[in-house]
Order: structure tokens, then sequence, then C-alpha cells
């Protein structure tokens, strides 16, 4: 029974990591989405200074968008805190 115990809790440890990667792979890949939607309408990688949309501000919504490039709405947090109007279709990200 030990030896299942081990077996299992290096099972469990290997799933860890396999998750951890894919979270790290995950958060990379809504940067460079980011970054990429940043260029589209003008902005910069780097800072919230200056003209256009920060990557760091650009906040993905949940909602189906047409005339966004990701097909979902897209925010600019740094400006619109409240996701009251979608940069491709100006729709709010809260609705009825």
């Amino acid at each position: 029974m030990e030896k299942n115990i081990q077996t299992l809790m290096e099972m469990l440890r290997d799933a860890e990591g396999r998750k951890l990667d894919a979270e790290r792979n995950l958060v990379m890949a809504e940067l460079e989405v980011r970054q990429a939607l940043s260029k589209t309408l003008g902005g910069y990688a780097g800072t919230f200074l200056g003209v256009g949309i920060c990557a760091a501000a650009i906040e993905i919504g949940h909602w189906a968008c047409e005339t966004s490039p990701i097909a979902v709405c897209v925010y600019d947090d740094w400006s619109d805190p409240i996701h009251d109007n979608c940069l491709y279709c100006n729709n709010p990200e809260e609705r009825k």
C-alpha cells in the first residue's frame, strides 16, 4: 500500500508540474494576443504614457463580437474600467 501512495504522490507532482506549465503557456498566449490587439488599435506594449492603448490595459471579454479580430469583445481597462464600451462594437461587458 505504501508503494501505491508514493506512486500516486509522484503522479500528483507530475500533474501539478504539467498544470503549472499550461498556466504559464496560457499567460504568455494571452499577453501575445493583447500585444497584437494593442498594435492593431494603434497602441504600444510597455507603458500607459502616449497615444493608443497599452497592451497591459486590454481586457479580453466574454461576449461574441463580430467586429473584433478575436471574435470576442475587447475593453480598454485603463480608460474604461467598468467595461462599458467594447473597442470594436461599443457594447458593455455587463448585459441583461
